[in-house]
């Protein structure tokens, strides 16, 4: 699905359409820093960290899709972002060579994968991440990592940058040979943390859906607190019972009576933090377009947008950020809430603390 981001006034709070990696970034990106954005599709998670490097650091949006380029540009400069720099490439395992590119249901699923039969939509000319940096001088203090399966081969083309003294943090969305690229960041001495639950990566239990993993390098500083994340003070969120204030912060969620498609279930107030929504013990059920939001007065925390059936799949544990303390609540759209019920079964919100 592709979001434009020009209503957003530039250099203010982020979109978090992707809450997951975007907290992670902010945590990660400092001034002055040079980020590698890889996969860059229209610019929300580049806009994002260019805020955060500020006018002395610098982003470098690498997108391979020629239908997203025109509206990566607008959004880039309708905000402003004058320190991201777009390079129009594959990134890949091999350089200079012109690739097939396939589109796919929608512009974030372009892929240089075959993802049908027939002839490539475009060719694209690729670039390895190592000869990019050989060429520009450009050393990546950071690096984000989305480009729809082919981050293993990425990375093959990033030898020499994740062996050097010290390695930048990664942040991967990982889809495909999930085994093989936590083997390869392992050999190198990374640890992988689960972004979704900020538990230690799984790959094996990781390896038939969509996880975003941050690996982290003992010789870098920069993430090493994520090893040591851990959840404290869970509640329940009871479906069934009017709104109750809870003594640690987190309240009940309202009947189900007296809420329909679009109404709010208040958590109550939370102080502010780091938290996980969770939900467990649903069923699939009928696929329909659903919109979870996670909120507080004036600000969007977290927002998912998509299948209930890949929500219920790849994201049944949602970080957020609670800046301030602040009542918080979770709204449920586009779907009748008895399906919501059915699809997320047990809801719990968690705090979580880095050590």
């Amino acid at each position: 699905m592709t979001l434009s981001l020009t209503i957003s006034p530039p250099w203010e709070s982020p979109v978090w359409y992707e809450a997951t990696v975007q907290l992670a970034l902010q945590d990660l990106c400092a001034a002055r820093d040079v980020v590698f954005d890889v996969g860059a599709n229209i610019g929300g998670i580049a806009t994002m960290a260019a805020q955060h490097v500020g006018p002395t650091g610098r982003v470098v949006a690498f997108e391979a899709s020629p239908r997203n380029l025109a509206q990566l540009h607008y959004n880039l400069a309708a905000l402003h972002a004058v320190n991201v720099n777009v390079v129009p490439v594959a990134v890949a395992g091999e350089d200079g060579q012109l690739l097939g590119f396939y589109y796919g249901g929608s512009a974030v699923a372009d892929s240089l994968a075959q993802l049908r039969a027939g002839p490539p939509d475009a060719f694209v000319p690729s670039v390895t991440l190592d000869a990019f940096c050989a060429r520009s001088g450009l050393v990546p203090d950071v690096v984000k990592m989305d480009i729809e399966g082919g981050e293993f081969d990425a990375l093959a083309g990033f030898m020499m940058q994740l062996e050097r003294p010290s390695p930048p943090p990664l942040v991967l969305e990982v889809t495909s040979r999930v085994m093989e690229l936590h083997a390869l960041l392992s050999s190198l001495g990374y640890s992988g943390v689960d972004l979704s639950t900020y538990g230690r990566f799984d790959p094996a239990a990781a390896a038939q859906g969509i996880s975003n993993v941050l690996y982290v390098h003992p010789r870098n500083t920069k993430g090493v607190r994520y090893l040591h994340g851990r959840k404290v003070a869970t509640r329940n969120i009871d479906w069934r019972l009017p709104e109750l204030s809870s003594g640690g912060g987190i309240a009940r969620g309202k009947g189900p009576e007296e809420i329909e498609a679009g109404a709010s279930i208040q958590f109550g107030r939370l102080e502010p933090g780091r938290y996980i929504l969770e939900f467990q013990g649903g069923s699939i059920g009928t696929d329909v377009e659903a919109e979870i939001a996670i909120g507080m007065p004036g600000r969007t925390l977290s927002l998912h947008i998509a299948m209930l059936s890949h929500l219920v799949r790849h994201y049944s544990s949602m970080p957020f950020h609670v800046p301030i303390a602040a009542d918080v609540h979770l709204r449920l759209k586009r779907a009748p809430l008895e399906t919501f019920r059915a699809a997320l079964g047990s809801l719990s919100v968690s705090r979580v603390e880095f050590q």
